[in-house]
């Protein structure tokens, strides 16, 4: 799977998640969604519209849900894919309006989490714009995130603890957002890691190689500057020349002098 989707999407480096926490913390989630969607390569605009406190809805987002499939924990998210979404990469796709529906607790939940809920949904809305084959999968869409930079926000914000007292004791619960197991996603976690570190070594190399390269042409063209203005000094010299050195000044003025020999 994992594979598929670097052939697909390559492996990002992580996203800023404290950019990314300051537009949720201050309130900003038509631009909190937008700056998701264009790490992903999505040039999209978002319509959003937020549930009352006592509104449920149907949702197929990461949020805890009833027996009904309706969100029952209030942070859900839910992002309106239209029938007729422009392919990804296309100019009708760029400024595109989406729909994103938000829970009433949305704004105070935790920012990774947060940001998780929305990663989540805008990988639907990426893999349907690619008219991805396995769009319609929960757990593949839940492999999106992690190839695109969002590996450790996910981490973090996949888990979400409440406490409820209740006078004698006090109740703990931890709700994982997703459809991968821990495990599950701490493999696709390490193989993502394993992924990227290769990127970033293979990348070194390839900025060693092209900076030696480019020493080299500097090189190469301050010898050949040097030749030229030494032929030309030879070329308006008025001295006699000796008759062993034509063949060598005759040679010098021929094409292709300075390559060097195979």
């Amino acid at each position: 799977d994992l594979a598929e989707l670097d052939r697909y999407l390559g492996v990002k480096e992580p996203v800023e998640e404290e950019c990314l926490a300051h537009l949720h913390t201050s309130g900003a989630s038509a631009a909190l969604v937008k700056a998701i969607a264009a790490h992903m390569g999505l040039q999209i605009d978002v319509r959003i519209s937020t549930t009352s406190q006592r509104a449920r809805f149907r949702t197929h987002a990461l949020s805890r849900t009833d027996a009904d499939g309706r969100g029952t924990d209030g942070i859900a998210a839910q992002v309106a894919i239209p029938t007729d979404l422009p392919l990804y990469g296309s100019a009708s796709l760029s400024g595109y309006v989406v729909d994103v529906l938000l829970g009433h607790q949305f704004k105070t939940a935790r920012s990774d989490t947060a940001i998780t809920l929305l990663a989540h949904e805008l990988s639907h809305v990426l893999l349907h714009s690619l008219k991805h084959p396995r769009r319609d999968s929960e757990q593949f869409t839940d492999l999106v995130p992690l190839v695109l930079g969002f590996s450790e926000v996910v981490h973090c914000g996949r888990h979400v603890i409440s406490s409820e007292d209740l006078g004698d004791r006090v109740r703990t619960t931890t709700v994982t957002l997703g459809y991968l197991s821990d495990s599950e996603f701490e493999s696709a976690r390490q193989e993502v890691a394993h992924l990227l570190s290769a990127r970033r070594a293979l990348r070194s190399r390839l900025v060693a190689t092209a900076s030696d390269l480019r020493r080299r042409a500097e090189r190469a063209l301050t010898q050949s500057a040097q030749f030229h203005r030494l032929i030309s000094d030879l070329d308006s010299t008025r001295r006699r020349i000796r008759r062993q050195d034509a063949q060598r000044i005759v040679a010098m003025h021929a094409p292709g002098y300075l390559l060097p020999l195979e």
